[in-house]
């Protein structure tokens, strides 16, 4: 322990005081203090000081006894340090004394070299002498271990062992021969030839057991690779010791085995992946993306290194880390190949995909993380392929679909054959089986990538081929039917059937959208999946209202050819012939007929409901006929008849209480026009309470056409119809809208 400076002792001292004060200061903080606390403070630090003077009283007194100890050691030390440098000269002297006290010391330790030298030569004759007999029992051990198994075995120690002997024998007398002349030296290197042709014989068996690397692997004969390292490492440290030696007696170039041991390993590798993925092409280099199907080979062989090669190579040779990156590095190379050419989709996303489950594989299997393996596979090529990947399958998506609608289209339009008919006996067109094929198969992809980012794109994308179909149809739907109107006689036949078709198939879309966002809502976050219910909710909206367009434009067709009758009711006609009523049903009777039997249930039920409304509709239009006259009391029972036999024909395919409630709207007007003049207005308070948007001018014009009442009457009764509706619409709320709002009046 070193005494502190003076510099030192004045701070510590300095601190000291400081730190006093301190702890003075905060023990007498008030003015009472210095009364009640200075005794026991004096005495409570009188202790302390006591205690400390002790403590270091002892310190003190140890520190100078571990000095005393340190100066009696130091003076033993001198004295021993005297002694033996006495004895030292004293041996000298006895040397050089000996030197004179011995004759002809000279000439002895001349004949003391000569001997050695004598030795030494004797050693080399005959290690040439037997020479020959040595290499040919290497040769021989060489065979016979060649002969054996195609693995290494101890033998192979023994022959490097013999070589190495051997080869540090020559390296010995080439370095001798430096100062021979060159025809001498040339001698030698010929007695030697048989020798180095033996070396090189042994390397390369050596290296070809180094191949065969994968085999030793797969048969788990590791103890071939043992046997080959302990031969490398030999060399390697032989290598190192004349390294770092100044000087040496041998001519000796460096083996260079660890080097040479690596090459053929990378050989090796390149040959397994060579054989493994089978390159087409003359030269080998062709690579598609199918080869990715044969690379399960790469994770397996370097478990096998990991489990079977680490536990027996030293450490310095990071060897997992070489095959690692040597692997990673051939993975590379085949996938700039396959990147270089890739112009589908799916291959795109096979790529994407294995090279996700590549990392994954190495990290989880392995234990290698994404940042370890360098250069990374796609170098930085990712969001290229996702945006060739995107542009491609829009590119495609459009023409598949604008195939698909061109071929459909012109079908619907021709209409020289019946719609297709599908096991449930539906009408159907087949667009949309083939349209959702196409779509699932790209979501299929999509979801085999493993990238819930670009399967929300290529969802996205889905939904845009899905509008082109859908606004396609919307405008040929249209189209057709303006042309149906517009030119009866020219017009195709077979609308109705190929409507019933498209229907059903909309309607069957809607179902395959549901299934899209079951199929994929495993895949993507709460948001995400969000944001895709939403866009796929707006398309089963518009495949529901297309089938609804259908629909309407069905009953339009159904109306169409009724229309002439219905502008009969109520006409001078209707009174004197068959009621124009039966014609109605007759018509439509046949119409549903034959609908109900291609039509797929839950729109067939849709469409009979409405067409429910729009006979009632229709139904109360008629009143206002141009040609209408109510003649009472004698319409009322024509009147009855016409609904009665109008429900009956509605309750073939709906419950009598739906139609009986669809046919209020018709009850309640007729009920109010055939009224008394005096109970009109309470027929009519009562229609209003559950009808509020019926039009008033309606009800005046079919006032109108009633025989019994004069104008001065339906203007005071108007009056009074006005005034009620007029104070109605202030108490109410909110807007109401039923079937009169869809009168053309």
């Amino acid at each position: 322990m070193s005494l502190p400076s003076e510099k030192e002792a004045t701070k510590i001292m300095v601190d000291a005081r400081q730190s006093a004060l301190k702890r003075i200061s905060e023990i007498l903080k008030h003015p009472d203090d210095l009364n009640t606390k200075l005794s026991k403070t004096r005495q409570k630090i009188y202790f302390e000081k006591a205690s400390i003077d002790a403590q270091m009283k002892s310190l003190v007194q140890s520190q100078l006894d571990d000095s005393q100890r340190g100066l009696e050691i130091l003076d033993e030390s001198r004295k021993e340090t005297e002694i033996i440098k006495s004895n030292l000269e004293a041996i000298d002297t006895l040397c050089i004394d000996s030197q004179g006290m011995i004759n002809n010391f000279k000439e002895i330790k001349m004949l003391s070299k000569a001997r050695s030298n004598f030795i030494y030569t004797k050693d080399i004759v005959e290690n040439f002498l037997h020479l020959d007999e040595k290499l040919d029992v290497i040769s021989k051990l060489l065979i016979q271990e060649k002969e054996k198994e195609k693995y290494a075995t101890g033998l192979l120690l023994v022959i490097h062992f013999k070589i190495s002997e051997l080869k540090l024998f020559q390296d010995r007398i080439m370095y001798r021969a430096q100062t021979l002349t060159s025809d001498e030296r040339l001698t030698l290197v010929n007695y030697f030839s048989t020798l180095n042709r033996l070396i090189d014989e042994f390397e390369e068996y050596l290296w070809s057991l180094t191949e065969n690397i994968y085999d030793v692997l797969i048969n788990t004969n590791v103890n071939s690779i043992i046997y080959i390292l302990k031969i490398v490492e030999a060399e390697e440290k032989f290598d190192e010791r004349l390294k770092q030696q100044d000087k040496t007696k041998m001519i000796h170039k460096s083996s260079g085995y660890r080097e040479k041991f690596f090459n053929i390993l990378t050989k090796a590798i390149d040959k397994r992946f060579a054989e493994q993925l089978k390159f087409s092409g003359e030269d080998g280099e062709e690579a598609s993306v199918e080869i990715l199907e044969r690379t399960g080979f790469i994770i397996d062989d370097l478990t096998l290194v990991h489990d079977e090669l680490i536990p027996r190579f030293p450490k310095n040779y990071a060897i997992f880390n070489y095959f690692m990156l040597e692997y990673h590095r051939h993975v590379k190379n085949v996938m700039d190949r396959i990147i270089a050419d890739v112009s589908d989709t799916g291959a795109i996303l096979m790529i994407l995909r294995w090279v996700q489950e590549y990392y994954t594989d190495m990290s989880t299997r392995l234990g290698v993380t994404e940042d370890s393996l360098e250069p990374q596979l796609l170098d930085g090529k990712e969001d290229k392929l996702i945006n060739d990947y995107l542009s491609l399958n829009h590119q495609k998506s459009v023409e598949w679909v604008t195939n698909i609608m061109s071929s459909g289209i012109k079908r619907f339009s021709e209409r020289e054959e019946p719609p297709e008919i599908n096991p449930n006996g539906n009408y159907n067109l087949s667009l949309s089986v083939i349209l959702f094929q196409i779509i699932n198969q790209q979501i299929n992809l999509a979801k085999s990538s493993n990238r819930s980012e670009l399967a929300f794109d290529v969802v996205m994308e889905c939904k845009k081929t899905i509008q082109i179909f859908q606004n396609g149809w919307k405008d040929t739907v249209n189209k057709e039917y303006q042309f149906y109107v517009n030119s009866p006689e020219t017009s195709p036949k077979g609308l109705p059937e190929y409507l019933i078709a498209l229907a059903n198939d909309c309607l069957w879309c809607s179902e395959y959208t549901d299934e899209i966002t079951k199929e994929v809502k495993h895949i993507f976050n709460d948001e995400e999946m969000e944001k895709i219910n939403t866009e796929l909710n707006e398309i089963q909206k518009e495949f529901m209202n297309a089938s609804k367009r259908c629909i309407y434009i069905l009953i339009e067709i159904m109306m169409l050819d009724v229309k002439s009758t219905f502008s009969q009711l109520y006409s001078q006609s209707w009174y004197d012939e068959e009621s124009q009523m039966n014609i109605i049903i007759c018509t439509l009777l046949d119409y549903c007929g034959d609908f109900q039997e291609y039509f797929q249930e839950y729109l067939f039920t849709k469409f009979i409901t409405d067409l429910n409304e729009r006979f009632v509709i229709a139904y109360l239009e008629s009143f206002s006929n141009r040609s209408a006259k109510l003649k009472m009391p004698s319409c009322k029972e024509k009147i009855e008849n016409d609904i009665r036999q109008a429900e009956e024909f509605f309750t073939n395919y709906r419950s009598t209480k739906r139609v009986t409630e669809s046919f209020k709207p018709i009850r309640l007007f007729y009920s109010m026009m055939t009224s008394s003049s005096t109970m009109i207005f309470l027929d009519f308070y009562s229609l209003w309470k559950e009808y509020p948007d019926v039009p008033l001018n309606f009800i005046e014009n079919v006032l109108h056409k009633r025989d019994d009442l004069q104008n001065a009457q339906i203007k005071e009764i108007m009056e009074q119809c006005n005034q009620k509706a007029k104070e109605e619409k202030e108490k109410m709320t909110n807007e109401i809208t039923t079937v009169f709002s869809k009168l053309s009046v």
